[in-house]
């Protein structure tokens, strides 16, 4: 864990260079590893993470509203986080009714609503692919692997907001 924590603060910084947004970012780090760590035990992603991991994203948004010099960038990251939220929550909706079984649980419901809070609308097309894909490749292997019928998409949606957080 240690060590991918380094490597993760340390890859954000040689991408994202000396600024007040990486700190930001990296300041994510071990409450994301923590609760994919969680995740993968449990199939769970904690409140008490999700609220500081909140707490984070909005940092990050009122700094990027701070350096833009524009209120409309915060109230835009606000209105992403519940437009994140709303779209995964629906879609889950649909598919859970068509499959007769839970598809998505509120953890993730939530995780999207902190990734739409820190990386806004114009990245939600990104997100969306990215972590489908981990999540497939990922879901993929733990099944196989596993031989159970569900699998946690909590670590696939993190590494994609880590993604994206880092290289958007």
């Amino acid at each position: 864990m240690e060590f991918i924590s380094v490597v993760a603060c340390v890859s954000a910084y040689l991408v994202m260079g000396f600024q007040v947004e990486t700190f930001v970012v990296v300041s994510f780090v071990p409450f994301l590893l923590a609760m994919a760590v969680i995740d993968l035990e449990r199939l769970i992603l904690p409140n008490q993470l999700m609220v500081i991991c909140a707490g984070i994203a909005l940092a990050l948004a009122a700094v990027q509203a701070l350096e833009a010099r524009d209120i409309l960038v915060l109230g835009m990251a606000l209105a992403a986080s519940v437009g994140y939220a709303l779209f995964i929550w629906g879609t889950g909706r649909v598919v859970s009714s068509l499959l007769k079984k839970e598809a998505i649980g509120f953890g993730d419901v939530k995780l999207f609503g902190v990734a739409g809070l820190a990386l806004g609308f114009e990245v939600l097309p990104s997100f969306l692919i990215l972590s489908g894909a981990l999540g497939v490749a990922f879901g993929t292997v733990w099944l196989t692997i596993r031989k159970e019928n569900v699998f946690p998409f909590g670590p696939a949606l993190i590494a994609a907001f880590y993604l994206l957080l880092v290289f958007t």
